[in-house]
């Protein structure tokens, strides 16, 4: 009996079905150029450049990985008042959306297929719902100049670091309540880079007028260590295992390296450029950041501090975020 062979054609319609496009990208901004930069994060390639409008602080993908939403920030002259969506796979602005009165948004953070921003001048966290293409959603926070958003994982509580208050402001939306529980938590002098441990117990807010990361127990509400951390630490990120965390200096040019287990400094690399942006690498012994001063994204080495992989971006490097798109392809 013979066997039918599949065609080359079915063969390759068959490989094209199963492996998505492409591997995950990263996304960086360009700030004063007004540009996103797609980049694959395997290849360390340039896929896209988006003109997307001056002014440009952060970044974040939707859950499959095909769209992402930038914050408009503005300038010292300008006020901005929008978010930017742009299809991923062909690299074009799909919306604007005004987000007036509502000012200058900066930190994001995604909770199912919602967009949830800060916006500083108003005191005020507010949810962009992309199915109805509007803001529907604004909750007051009370603290001062909210600048970096956090998820806790499992979606159901954000906390924003306010930092003219000194305060993390904590919304709870467990209760079922028609509001979230609103908490807020004083931690110290200029707190601005802000994670969550990936299994949601702790936040580690970096203190820029301190020069200090504190450890706030999100369960008892109280700060449960204090971590020397160069003069500004503006950035803290961690290791996908969440066993390192990361905190950039950007005033130092320093990237350091803690254990989280033990709460003790691995390492201080020395990165030139001004490493602000963070994002776990592609393995665990890399790590990507924005460098504002030089104008690029690069892949760095977490135990020697080598620089691997550099990607121009283009004119002050700020957010970067990860858009994953290898379980969902395009």
């Amino acid at each position: 009996m013979r066997t039918r062979l599949p065609t080359l054609a079915a063969c390759a319609a068959l490989l094209l079905a199963t492996v998505p496009a492409h591997a995950d990208d990263v996304l960086a901004l360009d700030r004063d150029g007004g540009r996103l930069l797609v980049i694959d994060h395997a290849t360390f390639r340039l896929r896209h450049t988006v003109d997307v409008g001056t002014g440009v602080h952060e970044v974040i993908a939707s859950a499959d990985g095909r769209r992402a939403w930038v914050a408009s920030y503005g300038s010292a002259q300008v006020v901005g008042h929008e978010l930017v969506e742009v299809d991923l796979a062909d690299g074009r602005v799909v919306r604007r959306v005004d987000t007036a009165p509502l000012l200058r948004p900066h930190g994001l953070a995604r909770a199912g297929d919602n967009v949830y921003f800060t916006a500083e001048l108003n005191r005020v966290l507010a949810r962009f719902n992309p199915a109805e293409g509007r803001v529907d959603r604004i909750y007051g926070i009370g603290g001062d100049l909210a600048h970096m958003l956090e998820l806790v994982p499992g979606g159901q509580q954000l906390l924003t670091a306010d930092m003219l208050s000194g305060t993390v402001s904590r919304l709870d939306f467990r209760a079922g309540q028609p509001a979230p529980k609103l908490t807020s938590y004083r931690v110290g002098d200029k707190p601005e880079g802000l994670a969550v441990r990936p299994d949601g117990r702790e936040a580690w807010v970096g203190l820029n007028g301190e020069g200090t990361v504190k450890v706030l127990d999100l369960e008892s509400g109280e700060i449960v260590a204090t971590l020397p951390a160069g003069s500004y630490p503006a950035r803290i990120e961690f290791s996908r295992d969440g066993s390192l965390a990361f905190v950039v200096d950007p005033e130092a040019s320093t990237l350091l390296v803690f254990d989280v287990a033990t709460r003790t400094q691995r390492h201080a690399h020395r990165i030139a450029g001004l490493p602000l942006g963070m994002l776990p690498g592609a393995r665990a012994d890399r790590i990507v950041l924005s460098l504002v001063e030089a104008g690029a994204v690069v892949e760095v080495d977490v135990e020697t501090g080598e620089v691997l992989r550099r990607v121009e971006v283009g004119q002050l490097s700020d957010g970067i975020a990860l858009a994953e798109t290898a379980a969902a392809g395009r």
